[in-house]
């Protein structure tokens, strides 16, 4: 994870090097953390087609180890955001539910609409 917060703040470093150049408002700029269903029981298709992640001898781990890992990296990120002065959007994983995804990031019209809303409501 270290290395992993090293290439977010270089990449965040020229980011910035953008905003300066271009005289961009940097409090227009929202990153915004992408729901998944790897806490969800199911999603609207008829197969599960969730892509879950692997360990490091190669075996497939089940969501809930998914979701772990994913947290941990998306706390990284969301923290170092916030270090360099930019605001993050994320959705509550209590709102996610099953029918709003085709696999785990790919996410049906109904998704769309939730995404939507949650973006009219906290923008």
């Amino acid at each position: 994870s270290t290395l992993y917060r090293i290439y977010l703040n270089e990449l965040l470093d020229k980011l910035d090097l953008v905003i300066k150049k271009y005289e961009i408002d940097k409090n227009k700029f929202f990153f915004f953390i992408e729901p998944n269903s790897y806490l969800n029981e199911t999603t609207s298709a008829s197969i599960d087609l969730r892509q879950y992640l692997y360990n490091v001898e190669g075996i497939k781990v089940d969501g809930k180890t998914s979701s772990k890992w994913i947290k941990i990296y998306d706390e990284i990120y969301i923290e170092t955001l916030i270090k360099k002065g930019f605001k993050v959007l994320k959705t509550k994983n209590s709102d996610l539910r099953s029918e709003y995804f085709y696999d785990v990031g790919h996410v049906t019209p109904a998704g769309s609409y939730f995404i939507g809303r949650f973006y009219s409501e906290n923008l």
